[in-house]
């Protein structure tokens, strides 16, 4: 049995969500429109499961904040951060607007 299965109280013959991450359409037309700046924050526990918040966000020409992404992450591992910077957003994002 995992920690992960301990820590949210999962049975070992139950299958388990360990991340979820997510965009909106609208949103992630900013990204392409403004990459110069990207934030990143993490809170932990900010649901019922006790699950961590991962959300990146930035600002447009006018300083107005918009988000880019949100993500429910099972702990603080490295993995963890590896999926979401790599995995998601290289191959969500295209890889010009990133590397600006």
């Amino acid at each position: 049995m995992h920690d992960e299965h301990i820590a949210l109280q999962v049975k070992e013959e139950q299958d388990m969500m360990l991340g979820i991450a997510w965009v909106i359409p609208v949103e992630s037309d900013y990204i392409m429109l403004f990459p110069e700046v990207v934030f990143v924050d993490y809170f932990e526990q900010v649901n019922r499961d006790s699950r961590a918040l991962f959300t990146a966000s930035g600002k447009d020409a006018n300083g107005k904040k918009y988000m880019i992404l949100r993500a429910y992450l099972p702990n603080q591992k490295a993995w963890v951060f590896r999926w979401v910077f790599l995995l998601f957003l290289l191959n969500y994002f295209m890889t010009r607007s990133l590397q600006r």
